[in-house]
């Protein structure tokens, strides 16, 4: 009966297909070797490739749920990322908050006082006459070189005289805000500037280039303090021709305007040694004092007239005294020894005619 049974079904039944497994996507990392089988079906003239069980059990995973084809479907998690920020408190990731302003005006008036005593300050003359001083001795190297290389080369463009442009300027903090310069003003304006040194004199002019030309005449006329030390008797010739054309210029410029408080005027005699007091030196100082006389007299400041002082010394070797008048209006040393100094003087009398010869 087992045989008839066996016969039957080798006879009377068909060999059943093997349903078809389901297709599953591949990994990137997995690559099975699947060995495709073709069957042909009687009923159909297509073969259609399946996989048998044996094949199958060996190309997928033992590890692998087939009855979950989600777990199939689904793509692996992506590695986590360390270049990501890490997580920030509320304090941190709070914008920065804004850095308030801290004017100038906010500093205490001491230290801008401090700040204004600093930068208010009229130059002297040797800063005043420096650049153009520079400009001459280079220029006159210049044509010391190019007189040397005429006499080898041949003949060469000579270069013109170096003109002098005016560089003096209101100091920029009194150009900031009406607080500020209404703040510097009063410190401005005691400050005095003091006029003890010749201009540059040019080779080949017959007198030193005119103050004015450094500092302008709107300047000097708005001068609260101001003060001019003049030197004779200087020089084998003398130095009051020189200083007198300096000072009548200068006390022309306020005789047209002025805004002085306080003028002074010292003026310094020396004595030769051997030839004493010469009478030229007196003519020049004649003409000093009938200018100063007239811009006294005739100040156009008449409502607020400023002041005007003149102090005499008397320069005898290396011993300087205060001179005072007599009787006669002659001048003569004070018989007081204490107040008489040492010669030169530089805080007295830092500039000298014989800088500039």
């Amino acid at each position: 009966m087992l045989s008839d049974v066996q016969g039957q079904t080798s006879s009377g039944y068909r060999a059943r297909r093997h349903p078809r497994p389901r297709k599953r996507r591949k990994l990137a990392d997995e690559e099975p070797d699947v060995t495709m089988a073709t069957e042909t079906d009687p009923n159909t003239t297509n073969n259609t490739p399946v996989i048998s069980a044996a094949e199958s059990s060996k190309s997928l995973p033992s590890e692998l749920n087939l009855s979950a084809p989600a777990q199939l479907r689904s793509t692996p998690p992506s590695p986590p990322d360390h270049t990501m920020e890490p997580s920030r408190t509320p304090e941190e990731t709070a914008p920065p908050a804004r850095r308030i302003p801290f004017f100038f005006l906010h500093f205490p008036s001491e230290i801008r006082n401090m700040i204004y005593e600093y930068a208010l300050q009229w130059p002297t003359c040797r800063q005043l006459y420096a650049g153009y001083n520079r400009q001459i001795n280079d220029f006159l190297r210049r044509r010391d070189l190019l007189a040397v290389d005429n006499n080898n080369e041949g003949h060469q463009p000579e270069e013109r005289w170096p003109e002098y442009v005016q560089n003096f300027r209101t100091p920029t903090i009194l150009l900031l805000c009406r607080q500020i310069t209404s703040e510097c003003l009063p410190m401005w304006h005691e400050r005095r500037f003091v006029l003890d040194r010749l201009p540059p004199w040019p080779p080949g002019r017959a007198r030193p280039m005119p103050v004015s030309d450094f500092i302008g005449r709107n300047t000097l006329q708005a001068m609260k303090r101001l003060e001019i030390r003049i030197q004779l008797g200087l020089g084998p010739q003398g130095s009051g021709w020189v200083w007198s054309d300096i000072a009548c210029h200068l006390f022309g410029i306020l005789w047209e305007r002025n805004a002085f408080v306080h003028l002074q005027v010292v003026i310094v005699i020396s004595y030769n040694p051997l030839g004493g007091w010469d009478t030229s030196e007196q003519e020049h100082l004649e003409l000093i004092d009938t200018a100063l006389v007239k811009l006294k007299k005739e100040n156009p400041n008449v409502f607020n007239p400023g002041t005007i002082e003149r102090e005499y010394w008397i320069v005898e070797g290396k011993r300087a005294s205060r001179a005072v008048t007599n009787d006669k209006g002659e001048l003569h040393a004070a018989d007081d020894d204490s107040k008489a100094v040492h010669h030169p003087d530089p805080k007295i009398w830092p500039g000298s005619l014989l800088e500039f010869l």
